[in-house]
């Protein structure tokens, strides 16, 4: 009987100890639901910091874009196409050769998203090419075997 008793009462302490750690879980959750929603955090050093909302990403390209190829110059935003233009004017190509990389894409971007062209590619791929030569050798590291 004192067998059957000791087991009982054992199954009884197992049991409360379950549940209370459900239910100092389930308040924990509580309390992090809590700030969360509250808006602070704290800092590394203790001190309260806000919070911010994520914000969406600077370049936004839908799936059809990223699947082309050389789709980061076809979403050039003002600034990237002014950069894009400095990087032509400084790369390794005659002045009528840079010229008409710009005029092909300053066409290419004027007709973006819905006409893009098999020869357009054919641009893409010269003004990539070139720009990425000039950026290599401009920024690119020279590895040299010491003797």
């Amino acid at each position: 009987m004192k067998g059957k008793q000791k087991l009982k009462t054992n199954m009884l302490l197992i049991a409360l100890l379950i549940l209370s750690l459900i239910f100092v879980s389930v308040l924990s959750f509580e309390k992090v639901k809590q700030d969360m929603n509250g808006s602070k955090a704290e800092d590394i050093d203790g001190s309260e910091a806000e919070l911010v909302e994520e914000q969406e990403p600077a370049v936004s390209a839908d799936l059809i874009t990223e699947n082309r190829p050389y789709w980061y110059l076809l979403i050039a935003g003002k600034e990237e196409q002014k950069t894009l233009f400095q990087y032509i004017d400084n790369c390794s190509a005659s002045d009528q050769e840079k010229q008409s990389m710009k005029q092909s894409m300053a066409d290419i971007w004027s007709r973006y998203p819905d006409n893009i062209t098999e020869k357009d590619y054919q641009a893409l791929e010269l003004v990539d090419t070139k720009v990425g030569e000039y950026l290599n050798d401009t920024y690119g590291k020279i590895y040299t075997r010491e003797k």
